[in-house]
């Protein structure tokens, strides 16, 4: 049911990207588009927990799932110790 994903490295393991239908989200919606995208990431967990991937639980929600594969992505400042991955 979940159909083939698009294989991504983050940099920092890797992304499964599915289609997923539209969801139009705006301030009086944005409770109901939330708890979506949990139900839907439970989906998810649940069918592939027979395998060897561990989903991040927190990315199923709407503010870490807006991420554009190749570009950067970051929440602290640049560090020489922290490489950057283009």
């Amino acid at each position: 049911g979940l159909g083939d994903p698009a294989l991504l490295d983050s940099g920092n393991g890797f992304w499964l990207l599915w289609r997923i239908p539209e969801i139009t989200v705006t301030a009086e919606s944005w409770k109901e588009a939330d708890a979506r995208i949990k139900a839907w990431g439970e989906f998810v967990k649940e069918k592939l927990k027979d395998l060897t991937i561990q989903p991040d639980p927190q990315v199923f929600n709407l503010s870490r799932i807006g991420k554009v594969p190749g570009t950067v992505a970051r929440n602290k400042p640049h560090r020489e110790d922290r490489p950057l991955h283009l």
